[in-house]
């Protein structure tokens, strides 16, 4: 089935590989012996305790140090079991809980130069969204719909932004090149400004958990109108593109740079296979399809 909603990383996806977007939001397959990844139950946990403290400080009242506590409870329990050895050193239970202490001490929420954004007299914690798509659902003809969501609205220097941290497991030099041209970000702002908020760019905070440390870095990137609007069209080709593909049930291959990035693509056996669906039915099961909706 297509897509019942769509997002930054179904788009992505499609761009990666059109192989790789029918196997996992077409079919909706994974390995079957692969569990949940620890970048992402890292990052889940990481980000589900800033939101609990944002929520306590802002909105109930709390005193940082109270909420900070909240925080953590929060984080603890979204991560899961402590005592599973994790995959990855850098993001065990304890050095994501170090980077979670450390964040909201260097960014207490009092001193921080970026402040909370008040919207109709409310803290702006997270900011989710849906637009209408000028196409329809093959399969149901239901619109289709795009969608998101990014941690706060800041302001900063008298103006928005989206703010938006990401954890990860590397920061080099040129962290903050990479930003740059991002469609994730061009799509905050533009549903940001759809909504009435008018955000200027996104500040993005990365913290990075290295094995032994944590370290943090942050990067503007700026909104001009006219990039918005080139993500735009450009969003409305690559939607457009994915539906003749889905409809002709032809998906090319990549067959290059595609197939070995991440640590290897999940589904390279399928592409390899003379007949794949034998490898489906020995190797793969059908998960719960992401829906950037879904509000748990």
């Amino acid at each position: 089935m297509f897509p019942t909603v769509l997002d930054n990383t179904i788009r992505t996806d499609f761009r990666r590989c059109e192989q790789y977007f029918k196997n996992k939001h077409v079919l909706g397959i994974v390995p079957k012996s692969a569990g949940d990844s620890i970048d992402l139950i890292a990052g889940a946990a990481f980000a589900k305790g800033l939101e609990t403290t944002r929520k306590a400080f802002f909105r109930d009242g709390l005193k940082m140090p109270q909420a900070v506590v909240e925080g953590a409870k929060a984080l603890t329990a979204e991560y899961g079991d402590p005592e599973v050895p994790p995959r990855k050193e850098n993001k065990s239970y304890l050095r994501v809980l170090d980077a979670f202490e450390l964040y909201t001490s260097t960014y207490d929420f009092q001193r921080d130069p970026i402040k909370m954004a008040f919207l109709g007299g409310r803290p702006a914690i997270e900011f989710s969204f849906a637009m209408d798509l000028p196409f329809r659902n093959p399969d149901n003809n239901d619109p289709l719909i795009y969608a998101g969501r990014y941690d706060w609205t800041g302001q900063y220097n008298s103006s928005l932004f989206c703010v938006d941290e990401k954890t990860t497991g590397q920061m080099g030099a040129r962290w903050a090149d990479k930003w740059k041209l991002r469609a994730q970000f061009m799509g905050y702002n533009y549903a940001a400004h759809k909504f009435g908020i008018n955000t200027v760019g996104t500040i993005v905070r990365g913290v990075c958990l290295l094995k032994d440390s944590v370290k943090f870095g942050e990067a503007i990137v700026y909104a001009k109108p006219y990039m918005l609007e080139r993500w735009w069209s450009q969003l409305l080709r690559d939607v457009e593109r994915m539906l003749v593909t889905y409809n002709e049930g032809v998906y090319d291959y990549d067959f290059s740079d595609g197939c070995t990035q991440y640590s290897g693509c999940a589904y390279s056996d399928l592409c390899a296979a003379q007949d794949p669906t034998p490898w489906i039915k020995a190797h793969f099961e059908e998960k719960r399809r992401w829906n950037p909706l879904a509000v748990e």
